[in-house]
């Protein structure tokens, strides 16, 4: 898995920081389990991912499969949505440099993941995520919506919606699930599911009903957020309209941005980006306009000082974005702006 001596830093993550990571609003992936236990998923197929593109080949629930970087091999076991498995590379494809463990969390959808490499005899976490490469569903409602004032991240796949909705800089996210129907009576699909936010992700206060309705043609949504036993509030009651998608926005090109000049590079939902002369990166996904990821800077790329997370917006033409970054465990606010304007 290196890249060189320096970059292995960038990759390695402390456990504290990992496990917020999974935590928070980083990638579509839900961190509750509504019915993981009652499904099951297909990986099979080519996924863009931040170590190239990587093809999966599942029977029952074993999985081999290979990715871009160095040639490497995956094989493991997928439990309902979590696969367990060992990474290794040529030419001895053996512990200690050229073999590690694999931890992927794959979303209800089945149509990305997010997770963990780690050599064979380090507890040092390194990221690894990605998006299935596939064609959007017929009327899917894949990416970035406007809800009041708010924002909504939606993926779909697998008879499912994974979501987050943003409320503001400083507002926990709400994240969603459920099941996508069309109801003909009405004429419109619906989706019935579970919400949950921080801090305890637990009733009352944090954990409750969904339920969703779109227009067809897929242009416009309402978002009901109810209590537990399904009782409505007419505060979380929400009406929106998609930006963009079903398929993510291109962005890959040369930006001006605040920080210097950045280089998008982009496969499907993949994006990774270089500035400040190799010296720093971003690598993340988009759905829609909006690009969710992390950054890494020159010294030890890593907490708490040389990485963090990262939101950027970019306008639907892709000519201009704006965004926040933020350190290891910090919310965004409105004093780490990130503004960029591309070159071509």
């Amino acid at each position: 898995m290196k890249k060189d001596k320096n970059y292995l830093n960038e990759v390695w993550y402390n456990k504290i920081f990992y496990d917020y990571i999974l935590r928070q609003y980083y990638s579509l992936n839900s961190i509750n389990n509504y019915k993981r236990s009652e499904n099951k998923i297909d990986i099979s197929g080519q996924w863009a991912t931040n170590w190239g593109t990587m093809k999966l080949v599942q029977e029952g629930n074993k999985v081999v499969g290979t990715y871009e970087w160095d040639n490497g091999k995956i094989e493991g076991i997928l439990e309902g949505y979590n696969f367990k498995g060992t990474w290794s590379e040529p030419p001895t494809y053996k512990c200690p440099d050229l073999k590690g463990g694999l931890d992927f969390k794959f979303s209800v959808t089945g149509q990305s993941f997010e997770g963990s490499w780690s050599y064979c005899d380090l507890k040092e976490a390194g990221v690894w995520m990605g998006t299935k490469i596939t064609q959007p569903e017929v009327n899917s409602v894949n990416g970035s919506w406007t809800i009041d004032n708010g924002l909504l991240l939606l993926e779909q796949g697998n008879g499912k919606i994974d979501g987050t909705y943003i409320e503001g800089l400083n507002e926990n996210s709400i994240r969603l699930n459920g099941d996508i129907v069309k109801n003909d009576s009405i004429n419109k699909f619906v989706v019935d599911g579970e919400w949950i936010k921080a801090p305890t992700y637990d009733c009352p206060e944090n954990k409750g009903k969904v339920y969703m309705e779109f227009d067809i043609p897929i242009n416009n949504t309402k978002l009901y957020l109810l209590d537990c036993d399904g009782n409505i509030d007419k505060n979380k009651v929400f009406e929106g309209s998609r930006i963009a998608g079903p398929k993510p926005l291109n962005v890959a090109g040369i930006w001006n941005t605040n920080v210097g000049k950045m280089e998008f590079t982009q496969n499907e939902g993949m994006v990774i980006g270089s500035y400040r002369q190799g010296k720093a990166n971003i690598e993340g996904r988009i759905l829609g306009n909006v690009l969710i990821g992390k950054w890494y800077e020159a010294g030890n790329y890593s907490c708490p000082y040389d990485s963090g997370d990262v939101q950027l917006i970019f306008a639907t033409n892709a000519t201009v974005f704006e965004g926040y970054w933020a350190y290891c465990n910090e919310k965004f606010s409105g004093n780490k702006k990130w503004e960029g304007v591309r070159v071509n």
